[in-house]
């Protein structure tokens, strides 16, 4: 039987799963300057990384003021916006 495309079993969700347990995450936060909502997502992003990824993920904090071509890049409609590059 084929796969329909993009769909994947039960089966192959554990088995994809299991290979990303340890896998370090690569994370993206897109802020607009030090204001106090972007101070709050900083400190939820790291609280959330030290509860659930301790030790195995990259966080980097983009002020898309500073780096415009970034948010370009990425098409960032809106601050703060959290990208995960890997896995």
């Amino acid at each position: 039987m084929e796969r329909k495309k993009g769909k994947m079993s039960a089966e192959e969700f554990k088995q994809a799963a299991a290979k990303l347990d340890g896998a370090k995450y690569i994370l993206r936060l897109y802020v607009t300057g030090m204001t106090p909502k972007s101070l709050l997502a900083i400190v939820n992003v790291q609280k959330l990384c030290e509860k659930y990824l301790d030790g195995r993920y990259e966080l980097k904090v983009v002020d898309i003021y500073r780096q415009p071509q970034l948010a370009k890049d990425e098409q960032i409609l809106a601050t703060p916006t959290l990208i995960k590059k890997l896995p």
